[in-house]
């Protein structure tokens, strides 16, 4: 293929598919919008739902559902794991424990 030997087609490809997506999203806006016939409704609504998910498949950075969570550490650094002995392990769980009961309000303050 072209796009694999010649990176300047490959990006202008790349920028094409993304107009392209762009595009198809605006689609949808117009399709929704114009239609005024309830008898109508469910083709375009189907119409809507194919050309959305062609725009996820064309730009899935923009038009995708899939969500993308980062977990980092303090200050935006790296996480660090530990290895906790059982001993540790139970001293945090009971200050965890301690915690929710003091975070309880008491029976009187309901």
């Amino acid at each position: 293929m072209l796009a694999d030997r010649d990176p300047a087609f490959r990006e202008r490809y790349a920028r094409a598919r993304i107009l392209q997506a762009a595009a198809v999203a605006e689609d949808v806006v117009r399709i929704v919008d114009d239609e005024d016939d309830p008898e109508r409704a469910q083709l375009a609504r189907n119409r809507a739902d194919a050309r959305k998910w062609l725009a996820s498949k064309l730009d899935p950075a923009k038009f995708s559902d899939k969500q993308r969570h980062e977990v980092m550490g303090e200050g935006g650094g790296p996480v660090e794991l530990a290895v906790l002995s059982p001993a540790e392990k139970a001293a945090r769980a009971s200050k965890l424990i301690d915690d929710a009961f003091t975070a309880l309000p008491k029976p009187d303050e309901k």
